[in-house]
């Protein structure tokens, strides 16, 4: 279960607050530099994903070979696995990973390359430098964390404030459930 943060530093889900926190944010470059039809595409993909609705998501990204949805962002710079996990969707999640994979699922996965999966697996928000695997943190999924973590996310990655996965998952009430997750893995 997400909690809320009272300092406001680790983003959650709810309707209510995410709207007040896109409230604060200053749009990313990342987003005004997509062409229209990238953006209309982005926004289908975290629509889907904020209705947890995988078919529609799997339909979307099938019927757009030529789209890569390791480049797209929303208008804060999140990536659309932040958006998965803060949305705490295992299985959206998993889907988006195999997606890029070279194993997966998606025609567009052999295109990707290895080093660019793992890099768009570790990107950081623009704003708090937070990656999917702390959003993951702050949920509390084991089985959302160790996904990532077998994509090759960084378990030692910290945030712009210096803040690391076991720190989030504490201020979250999550370490006993996180490190029992993570020393499964590593």
């Amino acid at each position: 279960m997400s909690k809320k943060n009272e300092e406001g530093k680790i983003p959650y889900h709810s309707d209510e607050v995410e709207h007040e926190m896109a409230s604060t944010l200053v749009p990313s470059d990342l987003f005004s530099r997509m062409d229209e039809r990238l953006k209309e595409f982005a926004g289908r993909v975290f629509q889907y994903i904020d209705a947890y609705d995988l078919n529609s998501l799997k339909s979307l990204i099938s019927a757009a070979p030529q789209a890569d949805i390791t480049e797209i962002y929303n208008f804060q710079g999140r990536t659309v696995l932040h958006s998965a996990a803060i949305k705490n969707d295992e299985s959206i999640l998993d889907y988006l990973l195999s997606s890029v994979s070279p194993f997966g699922h998606n025609n567009k996965a052999s295109k990707v390359e290895e080093s660019k999966r793992r890099a768009w697996v570790n990107r950081a928000t623009l704003k708090e430098g937070l990656t999917a695997l702390h959003f993951t943190a702050w949920t509390g999924n084991i089985d959302a964390l160790n996904t990532l973590v077998r994509h090759g996310a960084d378990i030692h990655a910290v945030t712009q404030n210096g803040i690391g996965l076991m720190h989030i998952a504490a201020q979250a009430d999550q370490s006993a459930l996180l490190v029992s997750g993570i020393s499964r893995e590593v």
